[in-house]
């Protein structure tokens, strides 16, 4: 901008319009701060989509259980956007999220994964994960994505939640429109029948439609399913 100033989403990764002298979401451009770490796939978030940091505790990209106001830092996280990348690849970020890679010894996100716990994967999206290699949607399919999934809690499927809420025109008494784009008109939503398949293959995946009205009978049912698995979950070893 003129004024030298620039205003991105997502924020504060805008330094490629960010230059010398010049202030980027109101952080100098010679100083944003940011890492490696904000432009890796399935790394945790620390700033929402207007780049206020959200104040996770000892510098780690996901929440404690002694994390200050959780409702608040959930939400800062949890606002993205909607600018970045057009590809659809929440599997690939899902599959990078959970890897050794991305949790080994000072990885992104070390510490995340832990063998006391289970996991719990939430997606709300209004388009299908892209078909295509990694510059179009995530590499492989369903079982592919499961299968990553799974290895992630060292092979038990039972230590495995997953949440969908994607869009479900394909499917009898689906609630989104058919032939709706929702990128022209922001109501509809693309039939997901690969996310759909994926939830499916879990015992306990839960599947909702994101075109809903109200996504508290969805969130209700999906409590008492985690409810059920954390009960009966048994750590290995």
């Amino acid at each position: 901008m003129g004024d030298g100033t620039c205003t991105c989403t997502p924020a504060p990764t805008c330094e490629l319009s960010c230059e010398t002298g010049k202030t980027c979401n109101g952080a100098p451009c010679d100083d944003l701060p940011i890492s490696a770490c904000d432009y890796k796939y399935g790394s945790g978030r620390l700033f929402d989509a207007a780049g206020e940091s959200c104040a996770l505790e000892d510098g780690r990209r996901y929440m404690l259980e002694t994390q200050p106001d959780v409702a608040g830092a959930f939400e800062c996280i949890a606002n993205v956007g909607t600018y970045g990348s057009g590809d659809e690849k929440p599997m690939l970020a899902a599959s990078e999220a959970d890897s050794g890679a991305q949790n080994g010894p000072g990885a992104c996100n070390e510490g995340f994964l832990r063998d006391d716990a289970i996991l719990v994967l939430t997606f709300i999206t209004d388009e299908e994960d892209d078909v295509g290699g990694m510059s179009d949607g995530s590499p492989g399919g369903p079982q592919q994505w499961y299968e990553a999934m799974v290895a992630a809690k060292g092979g038990d499927p039972e230590a495995v939640v997953v949440l969908g809420l994607v869009g479900d025109s394909n499917l009898p008494g689906g609630v989104c429109l058919p032939g709706v784009d929702p990128n022209m008109n922001g109501m509809g939503a693309e039939a997901s029948p690969r996310l759909q398949a994926f939830v499916e293959m879990f015992p306990s995946g839960v599947l909702g439609s994101v075109c809903a009205a109200d996504y508290t009978p969805f969130f209700v049912d999906a409590v008492s399913v985690i409810d059920f698995v954390c009960d009966n979950f048994e750590p290995p070893g």
